[in-house]
């Protein structure tokens, strides 16, 4: 017999709060090593039409974040490691003034430098050896001796929003109405593509010489996703899943990445951005405004109120309620599909309240993945395990509940 009801299900985020209060909106993520790293932004006055730049720093991977520099009239985009010691950030006040800070002793102490021949507000810098790019509102400069001279080598014909080199010859530039410039020989020539939808191109990311992917701003504050496979000849839309203004992406690689947006909301593909799922933050109403990944599974986002969050599983809480039916029995069906390669999809009904794992072992009986680990009220199931990170071979997945426990088999194969 089935009964009707109306599921509910108490979840809890996979992203932790490692930092929150309400003076800053946190723009930026870079990281020297997996330990080291900084979070850059501002505090915006609108009455002056300026901002306080802030610094955070973190030597425990994410855990643990401290301010190491503040000040006014500093609207802090971005930062680079030159080494652990040696660091770098950038901004500038307005459009019109570039502004740089630097710390010889791992960020105890800041001073400011000369910003060179770089004018206008500086969005990004990016290094392939001796060899440096600046993006700034009026252009992209160059710099071929660490960053000590600059040359501009691609003039301004609109505000600059992101740029992304893959290595010192190639590299692309994107500013407004959806204009995106490409170079192959370090900047000495550039051809322009019109992006489909004439927009502002807010963000570039290129996992490879062919594949790369653009986020465009609309009118309607509902972004645009595109993606090229031939290296930027030809681009086309994609679809997210999620209607949103979206603000950064990180790729891990050219199958997986994410997308974080306003909402607290951050999406992620295993498929090159052909279907997408919400890894979810918690339900942050703040945006995210940048995010940093390490691997396919740990990495790190901020954005608004100074919010740091961090994950060790992607985000994913893994688990969806798929029916409103009371089922009579415990039960664990069959994987789907099963072989699988990498993603496949195990279904458990349970009748009552109950404390409910999920794992998922080898034929050593070693545990490799927790799946679920929660209370969950009485309905029917479904859990995506990806398998990416793990080799081929049979593998059991076990249900247990108080007064319950089976066992299943399932098959990877890559």
């Amino acid at each position: 017999m089935l009964t009707k009801l109306l599921l509910c299900v108490s979840v809890h985020t996979q992203w932790t709060v490692q930092n929150y209060d309400t003076n800053y909106t946190l723009t930026d993520l870079n990281f020297l090593d997996e330990n080291t790293g900084l979070a850059c932004g501002e505090k915006y006055y609108p009455a002056t039409n300026s901002g306080k730049g802030v610094i955070y720093r973190t030597t425990n991977s994410g855990d643990n974040w401290n301010i190491v520099f503040t000040d006014t009239n500093f609207e802090i985009r971005g930062s680079y490691f030159y080494n652990s010691n040696t660091i770098i950030a950038f901004g500038g006040y307005l459009l019109s003034q570039s502004k740089i800070v630097k710390t010889t002793n791992s960020g105890v102490s800041w001073f400011y430098i000369p910003s060179g021949e770089i004018n206008g507000h500086i969005r990004t810098i990016e290094s392939f050896g001796t060899v440096f790019y600046a993006t700034t509102a009026s252009g992209i400069f160059k710099s071929t001796n660490n960053g000590e001279n600059w040359l501009r080598v691609l003039p301004q014909f609109g505000e600059f929003g992101s740029s992304y080199f893959l290595n010192e010859f190639t590299g692309y530039a994107a500013y407004d109405l959806g204009y995106l410039y490409k170079t192959s020989n370090g900047g000495i020539n550039w051809v322009q593509t019109i992006l489909p939808g004439f927009e502002y191109a807010h963000k570039i990311f290129f996992t490879d010489v062919n594949n790369g992917f653009v986020i465009l701003d609309t009118t309607s504050f509902i972004s645009k996703i595109l993606r090229t496979t031939n290296g930027g000849i030809n681009w086309f839309e994609i679809n997210p899943g999620l209607q949103n203004h979206f603000w950064s992406m990180f790729f891990v690689n050219q199958n997986t990445g994410y997308i974080s947006g306003t909402g607290g909301s951050v999406i992620k593909t295993t498929d090159s951005g052909i279907s997408w799922a919400i890894s979810w933050t918690g339900g942050w109403d703040v945006t995210i405004r940048d995010l940093y990944f390490f691997d396919p599974y740990k990495g790190v986002a901020c954005g608004g109120n100074s919010l740091i969050l961090k994950t060790t599983n992607g985000g994913f809480i893994g688990i969806e309620p798929i029916s409103i039916l009371i089922p009579d029995n415990f039960s664990l069906s069959q994987n789907y599909p099963n072989p699988f390669n990498p993603n496949t999809k195990i279904k458990f009904a349970i009748p009552k309240l109950a404390n409910v794992r999920l794992a998922v072992y080898d034929l050593l009986g070693r545990e490799v993945e927790s799946l679920v680990n929660q209370q969950l009220t009485p309905g029917t199931y479904e859990v995506n395990w990806n398998a990416l990170k793990f080799s081929s071979g049979i593998y059991l997945y076990k249900l247990t509940s108080n007064d319950f426990l089976l066992v299943k088999k399932m098959s990877l194969v890559k």
